[in-house]
């Protein structure tokens, strides 16, 4: 379905630029300042993150060991596969793989809001 809708949104991106079907869309999209669906939902995801952080544990919370990743987001880990599904599972893996200056302003949420659209969009 997600799929189906990416290409609904090139196609209408394509007929509002009037340009040919064959060309490709990732200038176009960043010539607009959109974001194509896949990166909204990742963009939807680490937004829920920010919103929710001071509920979500960190690693030292657990455990009082000084290790490199003490300052990183706590994921469950069940061998279920309904919680690797999870939203905030899945939110917490893609935040930890963030650049570091973006995940320098996680406690300033409109500048990490913005930067992280910026590092989507381009």
């Amino acid at each position: 379905m997600a799929n189906r809708i990416f290409l609904l949104q090139k196609r209408f991106i394509r007929i509002m630029m009037g340009v040919g079907s064959r060309f490709s869309c990732k200038g176009l999209f960043k010539k607009l300042y959109i974001l194509p669906i896949p990166c909204e939902f990742v963009f939807s995801l680490l937004t829920l993150i920010i919103k929710n952080f001071v509920n979500l544990l960190t690693i030292t919370a657990l455990h009082g060991v000084n290790t490199s990743t003490k300052h990183q987001l706590h994921r469950p880990t069940v061998p279920l596969s309904c919680i690797h599904r999870d939203v905030f599972y899945s939110g917490i893996k893609i935040f930890h793989r963030l650049p570091p200056h973006i995940l320098e302003l996680k406690d300033e949420t409109p500048k990490f809001v913005e930067a992280l659209r910026k590092y989507l969009i381009f």
